[in-house]
């Protein structure tokens, strides 16, 4: 996403409309948020902090990909783009790890928790 993307996202997501409001919110001034949205300045850490939490994102990943728009150094670039890719990977391998995981143990007829909460009947 563009700069101006995240920031009309948060915009929504906060049910405000305009600008002002979104840079009091974000404790920055209209001006240096109009060159962040149009990207002649760069979106300083705790903006992007505070645009992930509000958009429900990975703070890392939106730093990673604000950085990688901004870079002009190719190989810098690469790196964030690369950080952008390794962790969509491991977010992917977590859940199948998970989702197999869950599987084993619902879908088994040997569930090692199967008895643990059936009642006991004492003699």
């Amino acid at each position: 996403m563009k700069p101006s993307e995240y920031f009309d996202a948060a915009k929504g997501r906060l049910k405000i409309e305009s600008d002002y409001e979104l840079a009091k919110r974000l404790n920055v001034k209209r001006g240096p948020l109009c060159q962040m949205r149009q990207g002649d300045r760069a979106v300083p850490l705790d903006v992007a902090f505070k645009l992930a939490i509000t958009l429900e994102l990975d703070p890392a990943k939106v730093v990673a990909d604000l950085e990688s728009q901004r870079e002009k150094n190719p190989t810098r670039r690469a790196f964030w783009d690369s950080f952008m890719s390794r962790a969509r990977s491991v977010a992917a391998l977590i859940l199948c790890t998970l989702v197999f995981q869950l599987s084993a143990i619902c879908g088994s007829d040997q569930n090692p928790m199967a008895g643990f909460f059936r009642r006991r009947q004492h003699a």
